[in-house]
């Protein structure tokens, strides 16, 4: 599931961060899910990502069922701290059905899609596009909407919730309104004809993980 390379660069940290990410917050109704927490501490530690390995820890310390029940109470009963990104943004509205279609049209023109069925703007599945994906301007503009959001579930999370440190370190991982102005600033041109705020960069088509990600963007 996760590369156990020693590197330490800030880089490789961040990337294997996001894959950890995208996995914790995968349904844990399934019985691979205590190893896939053992894994990711594993390689938490190995990556010297002690406030990662924190965060794991505070999931491994709930009986799986116990775990489901805090996930299904959190996630799917709650649309304040639902993962879905256009839903934090534009609610039910008719924009936000708009909002999804452009999404997915632009992941399918660069060759990918969430193969699992899942709606386009679900967070577990941009989480793994962060790990996979090299940075770029429209890739930057979604990590700054998702980082808003993610600031805002931890906000409405109880500050003891075992899952609200997952969302602390996305929103830490995730560019700030200063640092999105300056890359803005320094930008020579900007590309009138590239989608905007709902275009995420294309994967890796050559990535190659010992087992797949949980919500796979594939090449199409």
């Amino acid at each position: 599931m996760f590369e156990t390379a020693t590197q330490t660069s800030k880089e490789v940290r961040s990337k294997t961060r996001w894959k950890i990410l995208s996995v914790l917050l995968s349904y844990p109704d399934h019985p691979a899910f205590e190893g896939l927490l053992a894994d990711a501490l594993d390689v938490s530690l190995n990556a010297l990502d002690v406030d990662m390995a924190k965060s794991v820890n505070n999931l491994r310390h709930l009986p799986l069922p116990e775990l489901a029940k805090v996930y299904v109470n959190a996630f799917d009963m709650n649309e304040k701290t639902s993962l879905y990104l256009t839903a934090h943004e534009l609610g039910e509205s008719r924009e936000r059905g708009a909002a999804l279609v452009k999404l997915h049209m632009i992941l399918r023109v660069m060759g990918y899609e969430i193969e699992t069925g899942e709606l386009p703007d679900y967070l577990p599945a941009l989480f793994e596009l962060f790990a996979e994906a090299d940075d770029d301007e429209m890739l930057h503009e979604l990590k700054y909407r998702v980082g808003i959001v993610c600031k805002a579930i931890e906000g409405r999370l109880e500050d003891e919730h075992p899952y609200r440190s997952l969302f602390t370190l996305a929103a830490l991982s995730l560019p700030s309104e200063s640092q999105r102005t300056a890359r803005f600033d320094e930008s020579s041109t900007v590309q009138q004809s590239q989608p905007t705020l709902t275009a995420p960069c294309a994967l890796s088509a050559d990535h190659d993980d010992a087992l797949p990600m949980p919500y796979p963007l594939v090449y199409d």
